[in-house]
C-alpha cells in the first residue's frame, strides 16, 4: 500500500483547529511536552496511542486509514 498519511501532521492540525496546545495534549496523555512534539514528527503511531488521542480529541483518526485502504482496494 502506498499510504501518504502522516498521522503526526493530522493530529497537529486537529489540535490547531480546536485551539489546543501541545502542552494540553501532553497533560491529557500524561506525557512530557517534548514527547508530544516528537509524536508530531512521526508518520506512524501505535494503535493504542492513536485510540487514546482519538478519544481525547473526539475525532476518529482511523478514518484516514480506512479511506486510504478503500481507495487501494477499489483501484
Amino acid at each position: 500500500m502506498n499510504t501518504k498519511i502522516h498521522i503526526g501532521t493530522l493530529i497537529k492540525k486537529k489540535l490547531e483547529e480546536e485551539g489546543r496546545s501541545f502542552t494540553w495534549l501532553a497533560r491529557k496523555l500524561y506525557r512530557h511536552r517534548t514527547a508530544v512534539n516528537k509524536m508530531f514528527q512521526n508518520p506512524d503511531m501505535n494503535t493504542g496511542q492513536l485510540v487514546r488521542i482519538s478519544l481525547i480529541l473526539k475525532y476518529n483518526f482511523f478514518r484516514h486509514y480506512a479511506n486510504d485502504i478503500d481507495s487501494e482496494l477499489n483501484a
